[in-house]
Protein backbone atom coordinates (compact mmCIF):
# COMPACT_ATOMS: atom_id res chain seq x y z
CA UNK A 1 0.00 0.00 0.00
CA UNK A 2 1.65 3.37 -0.67
CA UNK A 3 1.48 6.58 1.50
CA UNK A 4 -0.96 8.03 -0.44
CA UNK A 5 -3.70 4.91 -0.37
CA UNK A 6 -2.67 4.69 3.77
CA UNK A 7 -4.25 8.42 4.02
CA UNK A 8 -7.22 7.97 1.22
CA UNK A 9 -10.46 9.21 2.91
CA UNK A 10 -8.68 11.63 5.18
CA UNK A 11 -8.48 15.62 4.21
CA UNK A 12 -5.32 17.13 4.31
CA UNK A 13 -4.03 20.47 4.81
CA UNK A 14 -0.58 22.09 4.09
CA UNK A 15 1.19 23.06 7.55
CA UNK A 16 2.75 25.98 7.82
CA UNK A 17 5.63 25.54 10.50
CA UNK A 18 7.03 28.61 10.87
CA UNK A 19 3.52 30.42 11.36
CA UNK A 20 3.40 27.66 14.26
CA UNK A 21 6.10 28.28 15.64
CA UNK A 22 5.88 31.96 15.77
CA UNK A 23 2.51 31.85 17.03
CA UNK A 24 3.82 29.55 19.67
CA UNK A 25 5.93 31.93 20.91
CA UNK A 26 3.55 35.07 20.80
CA UNK A 27 1.71 33.21 23.68
CA UNK A 28 4.56 32.20 25.82
CA UNK A 29 5.39 36.02 25.50
CA UNK A 30 1.63 36.95 26.79
CA UNK A 31 2.14 34.09 29.55
CA UNK A 32 5.48 35.68 30.60
CA UNK A 33 3.80 39.12 30.77
CA UNK A 34 0.94 38.57 32.45
CA UNK A 35 2.86 36.41 35.23
CA UNK A 36 4.80 39.45 35.68
CA UNK A 37 2.37 42.35 35.84
CA UNK A 38 -0.40 39.60 37.56
CA UNK A 39 2.69 37.71 39.79
CA UNK A 40 1.89 36.32 43.20
CA UNK A 41 2.90 39.04 45.73
CA UNK A 42 6.10 38.24 48.12
CA UNK A 43 4.70 37.85 52.20
CA UNK A 44 7.92 37.90 53.99
CA UNK A 45 8.16 35.17 56.50
CA UNK A 46 6.77 35.85 60.12
CA UNK A 47 8.86 34.97 63.17
CA UNK A 48 8.41 33.81 66.58
CA UNK A 49 11.18 36.48 67.29
CA UNK A 50 8.72 39.13 65.46
CA UNK A 51 6.27 38.05 67.35
CA UNK A 52 7.80 38.80 70.66
CA UNK A 53 9.27 41.97 70.02
CA UNK A 54 6.12 43.75 68.11
CA UNK A 55 3.32 42.52 70.20
CA UNK A 56 4.87 41.45 73.50
CA UNK A 57 1.06 40.46 74.81
CA UNK A 58 -0.07 38.36 72.05
CA UNK A 59 3.28 36.06 72.28
CA UNK A 60 2.84 36.07 76.27
CA UNK A 61 -1.35 34.91 76.12
CA UNK A 62 0.16 32.53 73.32
CA UNK A 63 3.80 31.39 75.81
CA UNK A 64 0.72 31.45 78.29
CA UNK A 65 -1.64 28.93 76.71
CA UNK A 66 0.73 26.67 76.02
CA UNK A 67 1.79 26.56 79.37
CA UNK A 68 -1.72 25.75 80.60
CA UNK A 69 -1.86 23.35 77.49
CA UNK A 70 -5.38 25.25 76.70
CA UNK A 71 -4.10 26.55 73.45
CA UNK A 72 -5.42 24.78 70.04
CA UNK A 73 -2.78 22.98 69.23
CA UNK A 74 -2.96 21.23 73.03
CA UNK A 75 -6.30 20.59 72.54
CA UNK A 76 -5.95 19.53 68.92
CA UNK A 77 -5.62 15.72 69.16
CA UNK A 78 -3.29 13.41 66.29
CA UNK A 79 -1.27 14.00 65.24
CA UNK A 80 -0.44 17.20 67.84
CA UNK A 81 0.04 15.23 70.78
CA UNK A 82 3.38 16.54 71.87
CA UNK A 83 3.06 18.31 75.78
CA UNK A 84 3.09 22.30 74.66
CA UNK A 85 4.46 23.29 77.91
CA UNK A 86 7.42 21.66 77.79
CA UNK A 87 8.45 22.15 73.84
CA UNK A 88 7.44 25.96 74.23
CA UNK A 89 8.15 26.79 77.47
CA UNK A 90 9.84 24.96 79.79
CA UNK A 91 12.36 22.94 77.63
CA UNK A 92 13.56 26.41 76.10
CA UNK A 93 13.98 28.08 78.84
CA UNK A 94 15.94 24.71 80.39
CA UNK A 95 18.28 24.73 77.55
CA UNK A 96 19.02 28.74 77.71
CA UNK A 97 20.39 28.60 81.50
CA UNK A 98 22.05 25.73 80.46
CA UNK A 99 24.22 27.84 77.45
CA UNK A 100 23.86 31.13 80.10
CA UNK A 101 24.58 29.41 83.86
CA UNK A 102 24.61 32.84 85.29
CA UNK A 103 21.48 33.37 84.51
CA UNK A 104 18.36 33.68 87.38
CA UNK A 105 16.55 30.25 86.66
CA UNK A 106 14.64 30.31 90.16
CA UNK A 107 11.04 31.21 88.88
CA UNK A 108 11.06 28.17 86.34
CA UNK A 109 12.40 25.90 89.32
CA UNK A 110 9.41 27.66 91.25
CA UNK A 111 7.15 26.81 88.74
CA UNK A 112 8.19 23.10 88.61
CA UNK A 113 8.74 22.01 92.06
CA UNK A 114 4.51 23.23 92.87
CA UNK A 115 2.06 20.88 92.45
CA UNK A 116 -0.27 20.44 89.20
CA UNK A 117 -2.97 22.06 91.38
CA UNK A 118 -1.06 25.45 92.15
CA UNK A 119 0.45 25.59 88.67
CA UNK A 120 -3.22 25.27 87.18
CA UNK A 121 -4.65 28.13 89.70
CA UNK A 122 -1.36 30.29 88.38
CA UNK A 123 -1.91 29.59 84.99
CA UNK A 124 -6.27 30.42 84.90
CA UNK A 125 -5.66 33.65 86.92
CA UNK A 126 -2.66 34.97 84.70
CA UNK A 127 -4.38 34.14 81.71
CA UNK A 128 -7.55 35.63 83.12
CA UNK A 129 -5.31 38.77 83.69
CA UNK A 130 -3.47 38.98 80.39
CA UNK A 131 -7.37 39.74 78.61
CA UNK A 132 -6.37 43.22 80.20
CA UNK A 133 -2.94 42.70 79.79
CA UNK A 134 -1.17 46.39 78.35
CA UNK A 135 2.32 46.84 78.04
CA UNK A 136 4.67 48.96 79.62
CA UNK A 137 8.40 50.09 78.93
CA UNK A 138 7.73 46.77 76.66
CA UNK A 139 7.22 44.11 79.40
CA UNK A 140 3.23 43.10 79.79
CA UNK A 141 1.88 44.53 82.38
CA UNK A 142 -1.64 42.95 84.42
CA UNK A 143 -3.55 43.89 87.04
CA UNK A 144 -2.09 42.83 90.72
CA UNK A 145 -3.08 38.50 91.36
CA UNK A 146 -1.91 35.57 92.74
CA UNK A 147 0.11 34.40 89.54
CA UNK A 148 3.11 32.87 91.22
CA UNK A 149 6.66 32.74 89.02
CA UNK A 150 4.30 32.45 86.27
CA UNK A 151 4.46 35.99 84.71
CA UNK A 152 8.53 36.27 85.46
CA UNK A 153 8.95 33.00 83.77
CA UNK A 154 7.24 34.08 80.70
CA UNK A 155 8.44 37.21 80.39
CA UNK A 156 12.11 35.86 80.35
CA UNK A 157 10.70 33.52 77.59
CA UNK A 158 10.05 36.46 75.44
CA UNK A 159 13.11 37.46 75.95
CA UNK A 160 15.01 35.14 74.84
CA UNK A 161 12.53 34.41 71.91
CA UNK A 162 12.69 37.90 70.78
CA UNK A 163 16.70 37.30 70.03
CA UNK A 164 15.45 34.38 68.24
CA UNK A 165 16.09 31.68 70.32
CA UNK A 166 12.54 29.93 69.64
CA UNK A 167 13.39 30.55 65.64
CA UNK A 168 13.75 28.10 62.65
CA UNK A 169 15.21 28.77 59.56
CA UNK A 170 12.76 30.10 57.32
CA UNK A 171 13.55 28.06 54.51
CA UNK A 172 13.58 24.76 57.32
CA UNK A 173 10.55 26.08 59.46
CA UNK A 174 10.05 23.31 61.74
CA UNK A 175 5.98 22.08 62.24
CA UNK A 176 6.19 23.35 66.23
CA UNK A 177 7.00 26.69 65.30
CA UNK A 178 4.44 27.17 62.71
CA UNK A 179 1.73 25.63 65.09
CA UNK A 180 3.09 28.29 67.86
CA UNK A 181 2.45 31.42 65.75
CA UNK A 182 -1.22 30.24 64.49
CA UNK A 183 -1.96 29.76 67.85
CA UNK A 184 -1.19 33.04 68.64
CA UNK A 185 -3.55 34.71 65.74
CA UNK A 186 -1.10 36.61 63.64
CA UNK A 187 -1.35 34.36 60.96
CA UNK A 188 -4.85 34.47 60.82
CA UNK A 189 -4.12 38.41 60.71
CA UNK A 190 -1.91 38.26 58.01
CA UNK A 191 -4.25 35.94 55.75
CA UNK A 192 -7.45 37.97 56.54
CA UNK A 193 -5.60 41.31 55.36
CA UNK A 194 -5.21 39.16 52.04
CA UNK A 195 -8.56 37.82 51.74
CA UNK A 196 -7.05 34.32 52.50
CA UNK A 197 -9.10 33.19 55.46
CA UNK A 198 -11.32 30.29 54.56
CA UNK A 199 -14.61 32.16 55.19
CA UNK A 200 -13.26 34.64 52.41
CA UNK A 201 -12.58 31.58 50.34
CA UNK A 202 -9.23 31.90 50.56
CA UNK A 203 -7.67 28.83 48.75
CA UNK A 204 -8.53 31.10 45.36
CA UNK A 205 -7.30 33.96 46.72
CA UNK A 206 -3.54 33.03 46.55
CA UNK A 207 -2.90 35.76 44.19
CA UNK A 208 -3.31 39.48 44.57
CA UNK A 209 -7.26 40.27 45.90
CA UNK A 210 -8.18 41.27 42.98
CA UNK A 211 -7.62 38.82 40.93
CA UNK A 212 -8.10 34.72 40.72
CA UNK A 213 -5.56 32.62 41.93
CA UNK A 214 -6.02 29.01 42.16
CA UNK A 215 -9.26 29.00 40.32
CA UNK A 216 -9.54 24.76 40.00
CA UNK A 217 -9.82 24.84 43.92
CA UNK A 218 -13.23 26.74 43.80
CA UNK A 219 -15.13 23.22 44.46
CA UNK A 220 -13.01 22.75 47.36
CA UNK A 221 -13.25 26.12 48.67
CA UNK A 222 -17.45 25.73 48.42
CA UNK A 223 -17.59 22.90 50.05
CA UNK A 224 -15.79 23.87 53.22
CA UNK A 225 -17.91 27.07 52.88
CA UNK A 226 -21.59 25.49 52.34
CA UNK A 227 -22.29 21.92 52.87
CA UNK A 228 -19.31 21.56 55.44
CA UNK A 229 -19.29 24.91 56.93
CA UNK A 230 -20.08 23.69 60.59
CA UNK A 231 -18.66 20.46 60.22
CA UNK A 232 -15.55 19.65 62.36
CA UNK A 233 -14.32 17.37 60.28
CA UNK A 234 -14.35 19.19 57.28
CA UNK A 235 -11.64 17.91 56.02
CA UNK A 236 -12.32 14.12 55.51
CA UNK A 237 -15.05 14.61 54.07
CA UNK A 238 -13.77 17.02 51.41
CA UNK A 239 -11.49 14.27 50.92
CA UNK A 240 -14.05 11.49 50.82
CA UNK A 241 -16.37 13.74 48.33
CA UNK A 242 -13.44 14.90 46.29
CA UNK A 243 -12.22 10.47 45.98
CA UNK A 244 -15.24 9.82 44.51
CA UNK A 245 -15.05 11.93 42.16
CA UNK A 246 -12.48 11.20 40.95
CA UNK A 247 -13.08 7.29 40.94
CA UNK A 248 -16.33 8.33 39.22
CA UNK A 249 -14.17 9.87 36.57
CA UNK A 250 -11.61 7.20 36.14
CA UNK A 251 -14.39 3.99 35.99
CA UNK A 252 -16.62 6.36 34.03
CA UNK A 253 -16.22 4.17 30.72
CA UNK A 254 -17.20 0.99 32.92
CA UNK A 255 -20.21 2.58 34.61
CA UNK A 256 -23.52 2.12 32.63
CA UNK A 257 -25.95 5.25 31.79
CA UNK A 258 -22.49 7.48 32.32
CA UNK A 259 -20.53 6.30 29.73
CA UNK A 260 -23.68 7.04 27.61
CA UNK A 261 -24.17 10.47 28.32
CA UNK A 262 -21.23 11.75 25.58
CA UNK A 263 -23.32 10.03 22.77
CA UNK A 264 -26.35 11.42 24.13
CA UNK A 265 -24.95 14.65 25.15
CA UNK A 266 -23.71 15.12 21.61
CA UNK A 267 -21.30 17.38 22.54
CA UNK A 268 -18.77 15.84 19.90
CA UNK A 269 -20.35 16.88 17.54
CA UNK A 270 -19.87 20.76 18.23
CA UNK A 271 -15.97 19.88 18.63
CA UNK A 272 -16.24 18.55 15.38
CA UNK A 273 -18.71 20.27 13.91
CA UNK A 274 -16.56 20.62 10.72
CA UNK A 275 -16.88 17.47 9.54
CA UNK A 276 -20.20 17.26 10.30
CA UNK A 277 -21.69 20.19 8.84
CA UNK A 278 -19.63 18.09 5.35
CA UNK A 279 -21.59 14.94 5.88
CA UNK A 280 -24.94 16.20 6.63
Amino acid sequence: MSTDDKYQGYEQVPTDHTRTALISTAIVLVILLAAAIFHAPYVAPVSIAQLAQNDPVAFISDAESQLAATSDTAQYGPPYTFDTAKTYVIEPLQRFYAANASLDHSALDQYLAATDDQRAAWNKNYSDALANATVVGGKVQVAAGDYGPVPAMLEQLRQIAAQGWLDTTPSDISTESLLFLGDSGVLDDMAQARNMLDVQWGMIHEENPHYPGAWWLTPVSAMYNTIFKNDDNADLHVAMVLGVAMLVGLFWPFLPGLRSLPRHLRVYRVIWRDYYRSVS
